[in-house]
């Protein structure tokens, strides 16, 4: 009677915690939170473009996006993979990864969540292996810091902006890896960049370098920068300039 006891016991234990190699629960930093990725799965092998499945849900949620590094590589830095979604999501899309201009390998993931009381929490998820060996992008590694070209020519600092803005102007850097533009407010302590843009991999002359679609961020002035990672030194950072968001006023 006791050893079925102590079985049934086990059994109840095994259930509420979940068996060996079955899927884990869903993260939560706290009861009010849950942040969960159901697809891409582990070590799942993908080309082109990659839809990002899950659930974002929080009291206080600002804002929310992925970003994507290079596994196996001590000097890879985060990028963003999806552009920042500003509403509760559940068991539906929370953006699509394009990995088209990436060379093969293994890319780890994070979901990115910012709450209202400055909260930062994370949930990574991967491996994934991409394999778009027809459009891999050849890499040098260079032993210095590269010297990068960045010219925004339009639009200008200061003009008032809405809708969908084109920035057009050149990044151009010998071993380009990647480039994209973020934002912040201008009147904030400028440690907390938003992704403006997704990355492009490839050299850019007085052509489009990204659009930023500015509906969903609040009215007011944002300084905005060029992201750009080249060769094999650290990131490099170069500002546009503020510009008066007023999509509401």
């Amino acid at each position: 009677m006791i050893a079925h006891l102590l079985s049934l016991l086990s059994a109840l234990f095994w259930l509420l915690a979940g068996a060996p190699g079955s899927p884990p629960s869903a993260p939560a930093v706290s009861k009010f939170s849950i942040f969960h990725i159901t697809s891409p799965f582990p070590n799942q092998v993908v080309t082109d473009h990659v839809d990002i499945i899950g659930s974002v849900s929080s009291l206080g949620l600002r804002y929310f996006f992925v970003e994507a590094r290079r596994t196996f590589d001590d000097d890879a830095q985060w990028f963003p993979a999806t552009l920042p979604q500003y509403h509760p999501v559940t068991d539906d899309l929370i953006g699509t990864f394009n990995t088209t201009s990436l060379t093969d390998s293994i890319f780890e993931l994070r979901l990115v969540v910012m709450l209202g009381d400055g909260e930062r929490s994370t949930l990574g998820f991967g491996p994934i292996f991409v394999n778009n060996s027809h459009k891999v992008i050849p890499t040098a590694t260079p032993e210095r810091r590269a010297v990068v070209k960045v010219k925004v020519e339009a639009p200008t600092p200061g003009q008032v902006v809405s809708g969908s803005v084109d920035f057009v102007g050149t990044v151009d850097a010998p071993d380009l890896h990647s480039f994209f533009i973020e934002f912040t407010l201008a009147d904030g302590d400028r440690e907390e960049w938003i992704p403006a843009t997704l990355p492009q991999f490839a050299p850019v002359q007085s052509d489009l370098l990204g659009t930023w679609t500015t509906v969903t961020p609040k009215d007011g002035d944002y300084l905005l920068q060029v992201n750009v990672l080249a060769g094999a030194g650290p990131r490099q950072y170069f500002p546009i300039g503020v510009f008066k968001l007023r999509n509401n006023s």
